[in-house]
């Protein structure tokens, strides 16, 4: 009786052409051929060499924000504030009234009425009537 350990070559003779396999490819061969299934894995290869460091991505950021570029140049990246989404536009019909405050917690709002309201910040958009 012969005593295989894992990873120990075996050679084997097929229709005359002798095959090394390992124990664990030669379980797998014999599984194959009784019809059963078997993930067969060759012995690991040498480590390949490093590859050169890149451009990574830089420290810092709060949660939520996104990585952007911050210039044209390669690897030029920074963490911004997302968009304004839709979710975040307001709307005020204020008719004749100006002061009509503006509402808290909004990224844009849309301002309709006669008079240009007092209280609109840069990138609100005003619809006179």
């Amino acid at each position: 009786m012969a005593i295989y350990t894992k990873g120990t070559p075996v050679s084997v003779i097929e229709d005359g052409v002798e095959t090394t396999l390992t124990v664990e490819m030669l379980a797998g061969e014999v599984l194959a051929r009784a019809g059963g299934v078997a993930a067969v894995t060759g012995p690991k290869g040498d480590p390949g060499a490093p590859g050169a460091a890149g451009a990574g991505v830089p420290a810092g950021g709060a949660p939520g924000q996104l990585l952007a570029k911050s210039g044209s140049g390669d690897y030029a990246t920074g963490w911004v504030a997302p968009p304004v989404g839709a979710a975040t536009v307001g709307f005020v019909q204020h008719g004749a009234s100006t002061t009509e405050p503006r509402p808290s917690g909004y990224g844009l709002v849309v301002w309709v009425g006669s008079g240009r309201p007092q209280h609109g910040q840069t990138g609100d958009i005003w619809i006179a009537s």
